[in-house]
């Protein structure tokens, strides 16, 4: 578990003080957001938590969505 919060802050060591200088805030938002649930997963999974696959919860989201914008032209 170590492993990957060290992995994580060196990670964010190099990334976070050029985006805060070059004034990039649209970027480091994003770089948060993706870097704490990569950190998080990687830390569940070292863990050896059972988890859901990426690739069925992403699908799940797809098909919620893709229902709603068939519903939603449907109604027009």
């Amino acid at each position: 578990m170590w492993g990957v919060v060290i992995l994580m802050l060196i990670i964010a060591f190099f990334e976070l003080p050029s985006l805060l200088k070059e004034r990039k805030y649209r970027e480091l938002t994003a770089f948060l957001v993706l870097w704490l649930i990569a950190g998080t997963y990687a830390g569940l999974v070292v863990l050896d938590l059972p988890l859901v696959s990426p690739f069925v919860l992403i699908t799940e989201i797809v098909t919620y969505i893709n229902n709603r914008v068939i519903h939603f032209f449907s109604l027009l």
